[in-house]
Formats: C-alpha cells, sequence, structure tokens
C-alpha cells in the first residue's frame, strides 16, 4: 500500500510529465519508419554484438535517428553503442557538460 507521501511524489511527476510533453514543440508518434528502425537496432545489436537493448530505448533510438535529432539521455549503456553502431547523434548531459552547453548555444 502507498503511503499519502508516496501518492503525492507519483502525482507530482505525472503532472510534471504531463506538464513537460504539453510545452515540448513536437510529440511523435511511432510510425512504421520508425517502428521498423527499433526493430533493426534491437536486431543488429544482438546479432552482432550480444547485446539487448529494450524495447522502449530502441524506439528512443530509432526516432532520433529518423528524425536527425540528437539523442539527450544519461543512459549511456544503451545509447553509447547505438550511436557507434548508427551514427546516433548521442549527448550526455551529466559526462558531456562543455558539449551540451555548445549545443545548447547553437540552437
Amino acid at each position: 500500500m502507498l503511503s499519502v507521501g508516496e501518492n503525492h511524489v507519483n502525482r507530482e511527476l505525472r503532472l510534471g510529465i504531463q506538464e513537460f510533453v504539453d510545452d515540448s514543440d513536437q510529440v511523435l508518434d511511432v510510425n512504421r519508419t520508425i517502428a521498423r528502425k527499433a526493430a533493426t537496432i534491437r536486431s543488429r545489436l544482438d546479432y552482432e554484438y550480444g547485446k539487448k537493448i529494450k524495447l522502449p530505448d530502441a524506439l528512443i533510438a530509432a526516432t532520433a535517428l529518423i528524425t536527425g535529432s540528437v539523442l539527450v539521455s544519461n543512459n549511456n549503456k544503451d545509447f553509447k553503442q547505438v550511436a557507434e553502431v548508427f551514427g546516433l547523434k548521442y549527448l550526455n548531459p551529466v559526462q558531456d557538460q562543455e558539449e551540451l552547453r555548445h549545443y545548447l548555444n547553437t540552437q
């Protein structure tokens, strides 16, 4: 059973996420092209490198690849190898703060 504090935190988190999505310039639906790219990512990483990547992470990476976007995440475990193998533009904001500042200043 959740305590009152946990309910409050979960509600605040949900509201924060919803506000972020509502304020985003663009929210993309997963389409066939993105789904196919995600399948390719998962398949190739597993077959060639023995690396398992979860479907949500593959979809995120595929979306960035298809749209030519920079993926900003602190998830080196999954996205660093996708960047190396597929040419994903990947930026870790925790480890690459100088690069992040440069990127933000050029946008």
